[in-house]
């Protein structure tokens, strides 16, 4: 027994603390275990009768902020005042930072609790020890931060030539000159074009890993355990799909440096955070051109844009759903700068919505308001089609050449899949046919490998034939008919065959964002069109409330037919707005028909039979014994009152207007001037008698003929 063990310590337990660094030492350092355990016999023959052994840390650093569940318990057991003393192959073995070692330090000075190591052992309630210990706490933490230091040291210096220092991903392997190059299986090559197509293609994560997701197809994934790296195919998932389409590898690019390792501070402890991915612009070393890829650099850097605006939040466009909004994601409002809402009331309706506020989280700037898109939708439709038409020949020819490319590679890929699985089932057969019959938990599980392997060579074939039964090459009537369709983008546009995805992504490659501003004054929605090449494009569309169908009849129109009513009769409103060019919200002429429907929509009385109040400009004319040019000149002095709800339409008069006082004096001022032709004061009957020729243009006497004709 060592002397300077005290006798009241031998009644306590001693504690064995057993660290290696990491996996790798754990599995090929069997001395250095053995060294540690030997401890346990030491302790006994120091008198200790109860030896309890720590090994929770086996494999696990003891540098700042890794996390120890076997150094806190030993903390937990030692601050208890249960432990005699603390047996450690030598100090770095229990700490390799200052804060760890000295608060070990300090709870067994408190509780008088003593550390052995090999070379000796101490009490750290005595200065001179508590000395020694706290250099050789120091040793080690310098110890670690030189060899850390050395090490990464060494990695730099690869990673800045190019050479490969980090594991590679799904699809690649590492050579002998330590460079990436693709995986010579052929299933896992087809598995990732066929991911890198389909986002090509959709557009979105979300709509790639559903289209994975209903044909029951699986994703490659490397499994590392034990120093041992091997191929597991797994059920797509999100986190498995955006690591491939964020890696740069995949496009040829050799990066070190995208994610660095933070500690955090929890627990009143540091603690070393996950991961996490830096920008760009962080990036320590980047290598272009470094390897094959599966996708070009360009791609690459198209697939991280479109990836950013799919995400959501304000400043995103968000991914192109299937919506019937073209514009949903691109419309910003001029006021407060956020993005704009979409909903869908009804059927067939889109409504664009704005809350409100200010886009930097102040107090609301406007009040929220809405307008139906179906307007701005068309009108921003027509410029894209306009902007497209010049290059559309050209882009659809290039675009099919590149299709046929992709598909050929894609041919490829499948075949070479197809004979992997193959060889694949070759191998499983044989391994099932060596078994001993006599064993059958091996042969059952053999079997089944067998069956799996059958299972994987048909899925191979049936994509393999339904990939070859698309045409490869255009005949001369295809083609002819390709040209057609280019240089009419509008009737590909309106195909039924042409998704709302499709649409939208198209929209998005020319617009990068449209600002809107409403005008109340004059009911119109103001848009400025943000085209990705820097120009900007001004529209202007009438503005629809909420509820309100851009079938609807403008206010003005409206206007117009609530006071015809008091005048005309339907079948005489519905020719006059005929003769002016004026439709129904569906684009239709007018009928008395839909004009009474418009009445009763809008509570307007019909034209009564008698006893009108308003009357025509050529009315008044004979009430007053005047010409209708006498007429017109009171209205435009302002002394007889009129509405005219149409620029070139009739004049509609209250009669009681006539009798306003003022209204003989002004008549008779008509007479001294000079301007009144008396001609025009006989009655219409006299008139046509003199022969003379009279132009009723102004007072639309062709109406007044049609409405005496209907009476």
């Amino acid at each position: 027994m060592n002397e300077r063990v005290r006798p009241e310590l031998l009644s306590r337990k001693a504690v064995v603390y057993v660290r290696q660094s990491n996996p790798h030492q754990a599995r090929e350092h069997d001395e250095s275990r053995r060294r540690q355990h030997a401890l346990l016999e030491e302790a006994i023959n120091m008198g200790f009768a109860r030896v309890e052994e720590i090994v929770d840390d086996v494999g696990v650093s003891a540098s700042l902020g890794s996390r120890r569940e076997g150094f806190d318990r030993l903390l937990r057991d030692v601050g208890s005042g249960h432990v005699g003393c603390v047996f450690a192959l030598e100090s770095s073995r229990l700490a390799r930072n200052g804060v760890d070692w000295h608060t070990l330090l300090e709870i067994c000075a408190c509780v008088g609790t003593m550390v052995k190591d090999a070379d000796g052992l101490w009490d750290p309630r005595e200065a001179n020890d508590r000395l020694v210990l706290g250099i050789k706490g120091t040793v080690s933490e310098f110890e670690i931060g030189l060899l850390q230091r050395r090490a990464q040291e060494s990695i730099v210096s690869l990673a800045a030539r190019g050479e490969v220092v980090t594991n590679p991903p799904i699809g690649y392997i590492v050579n002998d000159n330590r460079e990436f190059e693709k995986t010579p299986d052929a299933m896992v090559r087809a598995a990732l074009d066929g991911v890198f197509e389909a986002f090509r293609r959709l557009g979105s994560l979300g709509g790639v890993l559903r289209e994975l997701r209903a044909a029951n197809a699986e994703l490659p994934r490397y499994r590392r355990r034990q120093g041992c790296t091997r191929v597991v195919w797994d059920r797509p998932n999100a986190s498995l799909v955006r690591c491939l389409l964020n890696n740069p590898t995949y496009a040829g690019i050799y990066v070190y440096g995208r994610t660095r390792c933070a500690v955090e501070v929890s627990e009143g402890r540091a603690r070393k955070a996950r991961q996490r991915r830096v920008p760009r612009e962080q990036w320590r070393f980047v290598h272009d051109n470094h390897h094959e890829g599966y996708i070009s650099a360009e791609e690459y850097e198209a697939n991280q844009r479109r990836l950013a605006d799919n995400r959501a939040g304000d400043s995103a466009r968000g991914a192109a759903r299937k919506g019937a909004a073209l514009l949903s994601g691109l419309l910003r409002c001029a006021q407060c700068g956020k993005r704009l809402s979409v909903t869908y009331p009804r059927k067939n309706q889109i409504t664009y919505l704005c809350a409100g506020g200010d886009a930097f989280g102040g107090e609301s700037e406007h009040e929220r308001f809405a307008f139906a898109g179906k307007e701005l939708d068309e009108a921003v439709v027509d410029e894209v089609l306009a902007v497209l038409g010049p290059i559309g020949i050209e882009e659809s020819l290039t675009g099919w050449e590149r299709i046929s490319d992709e598909r050929r590679a894609h041919l490829k890929d499948l075949r070479e899949s197809l004979e992997e699985a193959r060889r694949r089932e070759v191998a499983a057969r044989l391994r099932f046919d060596a078994v001993d019959p006599a064993n059958r938990a091996v042969a059952a599980r053999l079997e089944q490998r067998w069956d799996d392997a059958l299972l994987t060579v048909e899925q191979a074939a049936e994509r393999l034939r339904e990939a070859e039964r698309e045409r490869e090459r255009l005949t001369d009537e295809e083609r002819g008919r390709l040209i057609e369709l280019a240089c009419d983008v509008r009737a590909v546009w309106e195909h039924p065959a042409t998704e709302i995805k499709q649409k939208k992504r198209i929209i998005r490659c020319v617009i990068k964002s449209i600002v809107i501003d409403r005008c109340l004054e004059k009911r119109r929605i103001n848009a400025v069109i943000h085209w990705e090449g820097g120009v900007h494009t001004r529209l202007s569309v009438r503005a629809l409330g909420t509820g309100v169908t851009r079938k609807a009849l403008a206010p003005e129109q409206v206007e117009a037919i609530r006071v015809f009513a008091t005048v005309f009769d339907d079948e005489q409103a519905a020719r006059l707005l005929n003769r002016h060019g004026l439709l129904t919200g569906r684009g239709l002429t007018w009928t008395a028909e839909r004009l009474y429907g418009v009445r009763r929509y809008h509570r307007i009385p019909a034209c009564p039979s008698a006893d009108r109040r308003y009357g025509t400009l050529a009315e008044v004319a004979r009430r007053l014994n005047l010409g209708t040019s006498d007429v017109k000149r009171l209205i435009e002095r302002g002394v007889l009152p009129a509405a005219r709800p149409l620029p070139s339409g009739p004049y509609v008069i209250d009669f009681q207007d006539v009798e306003l006082p003022g209204m003989q004096a002004a008549i008779a001022a008509l007479g001294d001037d000079g301007q009144t032709d008396l001609f025009d004061r006989l009655p219409r009957d006299e008139r046509n008698q003199s022969g003379k020729d009279v132009d009723f243009s102004d007072s639309m006497p062709t109406i007044e003929e049609e409405k005496d004709e209907h009476l």
